[in-house]
């Protein structure tokens, strides 16, 4: 929760990489699914992460981003059992006008996803619980985008990343189908590798040239890393001072101080491991791309 904390600050101050960072940590957080279900706290970080996404989107003029964005948030709050009502004076006068707009779209024309558990089973969707008779009757709107489902039955989680392309679909899932895992990601301080066991050494004829991860996972983690650093920074700085400015001494002092020193830490040492994995790994990849472009120049 720390990660989109923080993703979600750093949206005020570099929105572009903030942004990023904040889908990566958005992401994250619904690994942990069945927890945040039940943590009031983490569902109202995602709901401002999902605000700030949306701000940023309607900042570049990319309105319909912005839209799919609150639709989901939609989604999350129809999930919740609410409206997803906002205070215009926390989300400002653009998202309220957005948020009204999306709210005044039908429901009953988006995609619906229905889940058939073979025994005793909990469902999951982007990290709110949903009652049984309810997904496996009628199911449960969805609005066109990406949407986690997870299931619990027996002593293994079942997760599936769905992709809604367009409305007044009808997706059915059964915990008897096969689901597959989602595609890997970055969460935060964390690089989950696939267990590989370390060859002799290739022969000639043999693939020398396949990497121990791709390309561009590699680099999106050395920049992950770096940008949750800059953020730990932000939070250490922000640390010990004045909720909406002021003096934290004085005979003015303000009451309420921001306590952001251990988010701080966290993450710096979860940037610190994301960034050394990802360029040790890059630097393994490219000096075995280097190595066999030179073997073939000399063949």
């Amino acid at each position: 929760m720390a990660a989109v904390q923080a993703a979600t600050f750093a949206t005020n101050t570099e929105p572009e990489r903030g942004a990023i960072q904040l889908e990566v940590a958005l992401r994250a957080l619904l690994d942990h699914s069945p927890r945040l279900s039940s943590d009031q706290e983490g569902q109202r970080l995602q709901l401002l992460g999902e605000l700030a996404l949306a701000r940023v989107a309607l900042l570049r003029g990319e309105e319909l981003r912005a839209a799919t964005i609150m639709d989901r948030l939609l989604t999350i709050a129809e999930l919740s059992g609410s409206r997803g009502e906002f205070d215009e004076e926390t989300i400002g006068p653009r998202l309220s006008q957005l948020l009204r707009e999306r709210r005044a779209e039908d429901l009953g024309a988006w995609t619906r996803l229905r889940v058939h558990c073979s025994g005793p089973c909990a469902v999951f969707v982007d990290g709110r619980a949903v009652k049984l008779e309810r997904v496996a009757g009628d199911g449960v709107p969805l609005s066109v985008g990406e949407h986690v489902l997870w299931i619990e039955e027996g002593t293994r989680p079942r997760r599936e990343w769905l992709e809604v392309d367009s409305s007044g679909e009808l997706l059915e899932r059964s915990t008897g189908a096969s689901v597959e895992p989602p595609p890997p990601s970055l969460a935060a301080g964390t690089l989950e590798l696939p267990p590989a066991s370390m060859p002799a050494g290739p022969t000639r004829g043999e693939d020398r040239t396949k990497a121990i991860l791709p390309r561009w996972l590699e680099i999106a983690g050395v920049v992950t890393g770096a940008g949750l650093g800059g953020a730990s920074a932000s939070l250490l700085v922000l640390d010990g001072r004045c909720v909406g400015g002021g003096s934290p001494s004085g005979p003015n002092a303000c009451a309420n101080l921001h306590q952001t020193q251990a988010g701080g830490v966290a993450l710096a040492a979860a940037g610190a491991t994301t960034l050394l994995t990802s360029a040790i790994l890059l630097a393994i990849d490219e000096r075995r791309r280097a190595h066999v472009n030179g073997e073939d120049g000399h063949d």
